[in-house]
């Protein structure tokens, strides 16, 4: 899974296709999938000017944009 922006849009890229992602809480996003269901959701944090994803239990270290 690959979290990064385009054209101004968080994308996550799921290994198929791009999901567009939304804060739906405090420190909590949803990807949602093109009808607009919730495909996944993850909590994203920052520290130190890196970004943390946290997905089933799994943290994910990911590149600022």
């Amino acid at each position: 899974m690959v979290l990064r922006y385009e054209q101004g849009n968080l994308l996550l890229f799921s290994g198929t296709q791009n999901l567009s992602v939304a804060p739906i809480r405090e420190g909590f996003m949803a990807a949602r999938i093109a009808d607009g269901r919730v495909a996944l959701t993850f909590q994203l944090v920052e520290v130190g000017g890196r970004r943390f994803v946290f997905l089933r239990n799994i943290a994910y270290s990911m590149q600022p944009p």
